[in-house]
């Protein structure tokens, strides 16, 4: 993959953001820095980049997908609500992988463990 300004952009942006941005939220930010930048050529990076596993591409079911730069094993909490997505260290989840590897002989190379409920602004309208 040619690097590119605007591909270094995007990857900046997103291992910059706590917030696993979304698309968009990645957009609005490229273009403080870089105002001809297209949201097509958000997207097309993003693909890529989440390809190369350089970031993680988070499918949330709003259809808002979120992007993380953190690739570090840890698992996300999701709002039901909102949207948000937040980090969540699970160290004793990772005996699960331990487990399945001594079941099947499989050599696990990823856990996906994604939670969803909702955030303290959330349940403070819904409850």
């Amino acid at each position: 993959m040619k690097n590119s300004r605007q591909r270094t952009l995007i990857l900046e942006t997103i291992k910059n953001n706590p917030i696993h941005p979304t698309a968009k939220e990645v957009y609005n930010q490229a273009r403080e820095k870089c105002p001809n930048i297209s949201l097509g050529t958000v997207y097309r990076n993003l693909s890529a980049l989440s390809e190369l596993g350089l970031i993680k591409h988070i499918a949330v079911s709003d259809g808002c997908d979120r992007y993380d730069g953190r690739l570090d094993r840890h698992f996300h909490l999701i709002c039901s609500g909102c949207g948000k997505v937040k980090d969540v260290e699970l160290e004793k989840y990772f005996a699960l992988e331990r487990y399945a590897e001594e079941q099947t002989d499989y050599k696990v190379d990823e856990i996906d463990i994604v939670m969803r409920g909702y955030c303290p602004e959330c349940r403070k309208t819904l409850f």
